[in-house]
Parts: structure tokens; sequence; C-alpha cells
């Protein structure tokens, strides 16, 4: 269905609650698939108000629509299946695709995304030989 969001805030919310879908989705696919996924999905956003409704810290907005999708992901940070994390504007990769960026602020955020973020999942994730142990 068609979404026309009203305010910064229900955009916000609209692309967490489909973040967090396509999260669990992938989530369900590898348990399914035999994989152990033990760790929350993590969702960072700059938006305070979005943050601190997610994690049920700050009061409802209203609409019907809205407050059914911020269920679903409050449903999930409160089973611990999703953690919502405040991000710091200068610090929101999400900016790269979606902001005109000064060219300094983009090289930034590319070079954390390519490297802050790769390696840290590369660090995070046991490494497989080809037979399927687990190797160090």
């Amino acid at each position: 269905s068609a979404f026309a969001p009203s305010s910064v805030f229900e955009a916000e919310l609209y692309a967490i609650v489909e973040g967090c879908k396509c999260g669990q989705y992938v989530r369900d696919i590898l348990i399914e698939l035999g994989v152990c996924v033990s760790r929350a999905i993590k969702i960072r956003c700059d938006n305070s108000a979005v943050v601190g409704v997610c994690k049920q810290e700050h009061g409802e907005k209203k609409g019907r629509g809205l407050i059914s999708r911020l269920r679903v992901v409050q449903d999930l940070v409160s089973s611990g299946l999703v953690d919502m994390v405040k991000v710091e504007s200068e610090l929101n990769v999400a900016d790269i695709f979606t902001k005109p960026l000064s060219m300094e602020r983009f090289v930034r955020l590319r070079e954390w995304l390519l490297e802050g973020v790769g390696s840290s999942l590369v660090k995070e994730t046991p490494k497989l030989d080809v037979r399927g142990v687990e190797s160090v």
C-alpha cells in the first residue's frame, strides 16, 4: 500500500519498520538453514524522538496507522530481537544515500562504511573452512 508521510518522524519510523521486517525475514531464513543467530538486529537512527518512541521512552504520536507500525518495532525491541541505537547526525552513514554531502563528509562516511563496519563484521563472524568446521 502507498504511504505518504506527513513528517520526518513518520518517514523515519516507516523506514525502521520496513528495515525490521526485512531483518526478521533474513533472521528467519538463517535460522531455517540452521545458522545460530544470537545477536539483535542493530538499527541506528539519528532522530532522538524516533529512537525514544521505539524504545518506549517517549509518548506515542498520533495516528492509528502510525501506532500499529510503531507496535511492530516496540515488540521487537522489547523482545531483544532489535536494538535501537541513537547515532549522532554527523556519524549517520545512511546520509550517504539520502542527502547531498560535502566531499569531506562523503569520504569520511564512505571510509567508515567500507572499513569500520566491514571489518567489524569480519571480526564478529567466525570463519568457516571448506568442510564447515569453525576455524580460528
